[in-house]
């Protein structure tokens, strides 16, 4: 599969969520991300994710968490099987920032788990 071209200018939306990494972390770490799309009401295929920790570790990871999901967005791979291959606590929760980022994503872009069009999966039932 080859790579989307995006074009320079594009949608974006931007929003703020919190990540605790269990009861050791109880405040969590703020995070922004950032969700790119082609034009207004096509798929997201480009995420952004800092955290705002400077020069840290953390937002390292956080930049590259994006990255990979963008990478995989615009070779039509879907986030929902990255989600479920990815640790989880025994709750069920994401174990990692990996895993809560397309949680967190599914809330406001749901076609990233189903880039189909709503016609193909409504007739999966009928297969």
């Amino acid at each position: 599969m080859t790579r989307e071209r995006l074009p320079n200018r594009r949608e974006h939306e931007v929003f703020d969520f919190v990540f605790s990494r269990g009861p050791h972390d109880p405040v969590g770490t703020r995070y922004t991300a950032g969700l790119g799309r082609a034009a207004p009401g096509a798929p997201v295929t480009e995420i952004f994710l800092d955290c705002h920790k400077l020069a840290s570790a953390m937002t390292d990871d956080a930049r590259d968490i994006a990255v990979i999901l963008s990478i995989a967005l615009q070779h039509g791979v879907p986030l929902a099987p990255i989600r479920a291959a990815l640790t989880k606590l025994e709750s069920g929760e994401p174990a990692g920032l990996a895993g809560r980022l397309p949680v967190e994503i599914e809330a406001r872009a749901p076609e990233a788990f189903d880039p189909r069009p709503a016609a193909d999966q409504a007739g999966e039932g009928a297969r």
